[in-house]
């Protein structure tokens, strides 16, 4: 891949290595990983994971 290239991807670390200009994760992957952060509940982990 090169610079100039977008990455679309679900949020499997092994894509975290490619050299893009960009990555777009899939969205039900992070609304997935906001959920997980606000069942935490510590520090302000409701609020990233409101704005989210």
């Amino acid at each position: 891949m090169n610079l100039r290239s977008v990455l679309s991807s679900d949020d499997f670390s092994v894509y975290n290595g490619v050299i893009v200009g960009a990555q777009q994760k899939c969205l039900a992957h992070l609304r997935r990983h906001f959920k997980k952060v606000l069942q935490i509940g510590h520090g302000n982990n409701a609020v990233v994971a409101e704005a989210g």
